[in-house]
């Protein structure tokens, strides 16, 4: 195991190594700026991509197994995110001054390939695949949203699907991971933009300082369930966080659901949702359907959350009459 532990980090080592020898040219468009007085940073929370997934379920009419989630669904999604919170600046766009964008990277990026047993029955490719296309597709929605925000600050947490180790109880450190691989070659590819930032934490938690708020991003795959309900231990374990560190809002993913539990009058837990629609593995486990949702609010000054939208990343469906 000892061994295996180091030719693993030789391998991300040699891989920066080459990444930085010739990493990718960058163009930076130009923010359209907003003209409201409120000024306000905005976050949007993305988790649990998973890169790679190949998703099926049963369409209960014809009895036929559906693809819900793969590659090319996953881009789709990509261009209604960016659509989405376009949608929602322009509706702010009289009132609220955005300059900064937040980006929360909580883990689970690429589905990996070593996960559980048969995993590759379920994937489109590889582990290695997986992170240059994760790779591409922030790398995408950063230039995008480049043409929206004046300044991107980015945090990348690792996720449990991230990995080296097949053995869910098996220790290893937070850059034995490939979410950290992808945050880590981003910051090789934006090294050069000024109004980029992003941070790969030498930690699975960390609290990122917002406007005098403090933000505790962590995955979430350490919380334990009770009777298939994450609830009651995400509860129990905020107000132990809340109690041990000076924290205003604790942010994690893994669940694949979006939903916030209220720690305090004054503090709250937000979990963000998934990119793929009906996943088997929680419609098993928890026994609920999921749907492609990720959050997007704002912050300011006076208040850690001022206003905040759950975003749906399936494609719009158009209404009844309506060509």
């Amino acid at each position: 195991m000892n061994r295996e532990l180091i030719n693993l980090e030789e391998f991300i080592d040699t891989l920066l190594e080459k990444f930085k020898e010739k990493p990718p040219r960058v163009r930076i468009p130009k923010a359209k700026p907003m003209v409201g007085k409120l000024r306000e940073d905005a976050i949007l929370v993305l988790s649990d991509i998973h890169t790679g997934k190949i998703n099926n379920f049963v369409d209960l009419q014809t009895g036929k197994s559906i693809e819900t989630y793969n590659e090319k669904i996953m881009w789709k999604e990509a261009g209604r995110l960016i659509e989405s919170v376009r949608d929602i600046n322009d509706l702010l766009r009289k009132s609220y001054n955005l300059e900064t964008l937040h980006i929360f990277c909580l883990g689970d990026i690429v589905d990996n390939d070593i996960i559980f047993s048969g995993q590759r029955f379920f994937i489109e490719a590889g582990a290695g695949a997986q992170v240059i296309e994760a790779v591409k597709l922030l790398y995408f929605l950063i230039k995008q949203f480049l043409k929206m925000f004046e300044r991107i600050h980015i945090v990348v947490i690792g996720g449990n699907h991230g990995r080296l180790s097949g053995k869910s109880d098996t220790a290893h450190p937070w850059y034995n991971n490939l979410d950290w691989l992808v945050g880590q070659m981003l910051q090789i590819s934006f090294k050069d933009v000024d109004r980029v930032k992003i941070e790969t934490p030498e930690s699975w938690f960390f609290i990122k300082e917002i406007n005098g708020w403090k933000y505790l991003l962590h995955h979430g795959a350490g919380i334990p369930c009770w009777m298939g309900f994450p609830y009651y231990g995400i509860s129990r374990r905020s107000m132990a966080r809340k109690a041990e560190m000076d924290i205003d809002i604790e942010i994690i993913g893994h669940f694949h659901r979006v939903f916030e539990i209220p720690i305090s009058s004054k503090s709250l837990t937000l979990v963000n949702g998934c990119w793929i629609e009906k996943e088997h593995y929680s419609w098993q486990k928890y026994g609920y359907l999921t749907k492609p949702q990720q959050l997007y609010c704002g912050t300011s000054k006076k208040r850690p959350i001022t206003w905040r939208f759950v975003l749906d990343l399936r494609q719009r469906t158009p209404r009844k009459g309506r060509e």
